[in-house]
């Protein structure tokens, strides 16, 4: 979609996913959304509130290093960035078993 961008620089905002499929098979992929610091907000399964529950270091120990994932970086282009973030936002909250 020419509505998003790959990036290799994250920054607050941006949404960050490890696809699953992709991974070795250890564990599910993910996806989140850069916050304040480079921490990542996502959905907790335990709670099912979108917390900010990763750093940028944590979550790459998980999914990359021991998921065996890609992580990849996007981000919104154009002018209805918030609109798709509060809409990720809410699916993430969806996204519960």
């Amino acid at each position: 979609s020419n509505k998003f961008q790959k990036t290799l620089f994250p920054q607050k905002g941006d949404i960050i996913i490890c696809p699953t499929g992709t991974g070795n098979g250890k564990i599910k992929g993910h996806v989140g959304i850069i916050g304040s610091d480079n921490m990542i907000m996502s959905n907790d399964s335990r709670t099912g509130l979108l917390l900010e529950n990763y750093s940028l270091n944590s979550w790459n120990i998980k999914y990359k290093n021991y998921g065996g994932f890609p992580v990849e970086f996007y981000r919104r282009t154009g002018k209805d960035f918030f609109r798709l973030l509060f809409q990720t936002i809410l699916l993430l909250g969806r996204a519960l078993p």
